[in-house]
């Protein structure tokens, strides 16, 4: 990925622990249609100069959930 700021290319490699995964394959109460579900299967990855990367889960509405990756590395080039 290309960072205006910077002036630089990244690259970055993410690999989700286990946590991520359970929350992605559980079912969710959704408090906005009582006796439905849903999950948490949409990722937001944000990234900021100096080729910070951050992933969220979306939450059905609710604050997005911070994801801390079981591994992750960014190279530049």
């Amino acid at each position: 990925w290309d960072s205006v700021i910077d002036k630089k290319a990244y690259e970055t490699e993410i690999w989700f622990s286990r946590e991520t995964w359970q929350q992605m394959t559980t079912a969710y109460a959704d408090t906005y249609k009582p006796g439905k579900t849903y999950y948490r299967d949409n990722m937001i990855i944000g990234l900021a100069p100096g080729g910070t990367v951050r992933v969220w889960l979306e939450n059905n509405g609710d604050p997005v959930v911070l994801q801390r990756p079981a591994r992750q590395f960014t190279l530049t080039g």
